[in-house]
């Protein structure tokens, strides 16, 4: 059975999920605390459910999901798996921090020395000793999905079935690459499908658990929204053929879970989503004379 325990962190309410399974091993999605709190929060959760992580996923990597990561992967001492894509977002996240005026996180997850930097794992600023977010202890939980589907009709061929000794490896860090079709198995039998859908971000990935019809769509699409492309690495024509071509020909009845706000359907955004819907303006030819 999977179990879903979505955790809001940060000043941005970014959705950082636990997923977990009868076996007792868990995955990390976005890990986005940023705080003693809100990392005291997240494993004393993996801890009272007794729960053995094994991965850290990432949708892409924007500051927001990755605060957490480098404190969570030393802890667990587990791979990141991310699409490679999106190194460069995380080697230059000073950039869009310094633009949202927020410190860098901890990126030594990504780097070969195990030195920390920016974000300490208590909150504060390595620069300065100060709290980063003082005020972001109001973070939400919810235990917000749960599935025991056994339907030989929901799952789809493997194309390229990973474990972390086959994906590759970023000499030096806990970075392992993923791409497209590839099929993370965690847990009992547990297989999650990369859908690489770029646009917010050159690396954005989604993750699939066709047996329990969900996708966690991490900031490509939103609940009546899409992933915002005004960031060095975004362009809106890529994320909305993302969109169209890897998300919208899914089963209308899979739950979505994005990386902010309310969760979904791919039903209710094929439908009510005003950023998919085709523009109702006459064609040339269909224009009324004027006389």
């Amino acid at each position: 059975m999977l179990k879903i325990k979505c955790f809001y962190f940060n000043p941005f309410r970014e959705c950082c999920i636990v997923a977990s399974d009868g076996s007792g091993e868990a995955v990390i999605v976005d890990p986005g605390c940023c705080n003693e709190t809100e990392t005291e929060a997240l494993t004393s959760y993996i801890g009272s459910e007794g729960l053995n992580v094994r991965k850290i996923l990432l949708t892409h990597g924007h500051f927001d999901h990755i605060f957490g990561v480098s404190e969570l992967s030393s802890r667990y001492d587990v791979p990141v798996l991310m699409n490679l894509a999106d190194m460069p977002i995380i080697e230059h996240v000073e950039v869009l921090c310094k633009a949202f005026g927020v410190p860098v996180p901890d990126i030594s997850f990504a780097h070969d020395s195990s030195e920390s930097i920016g974000l300490q794992t208590d909150g504060t600023d390595s620069r300065t000793d100060r709290p980063v977010f003082p005020n972001a202890g109001g973070m939400q939980t919810q235990t917000v999905y749960t599935a025991d589907i056994q339907d030989p009709e929901r799952t789809s061929p493997r194309t390229r079935t990973v474990s972390t000794g086959q994906m590759q490896k970023v000499s030096g860090n806990r970075i392992v690459g993923i791409q497209d079709g590839d099929i993370i198995e965690w847990g009992t039998d547990r297989k999650w499908e990369v859908i690489e859908t770029p646009g917010h971000t050159p690396g954005c990935v989604c993750f699939l658990d066709r047996e329990a019809w969900l996708l966690l769509s991490g900031d490509t699409l939103f609940a009546g929204s899409i992933g915002r492309t005004d960031h060095e690495g975004g362009d809106y024509d890529v994320l909305i053929r993302s969109i169209f071509e890897k998300l919208m020909p899914l089963d209308g009845d899979i739950s979505v879970i994005p990386g902010h706000g309310p969760h979904t359907s791919i039903a209710d955004e094929s439908t009510k989503n005003p950023f998919l819907q085709p523009f109702n303006e006459p064609l040339p030819d269909e224009e009324e004379d004027p006389e």
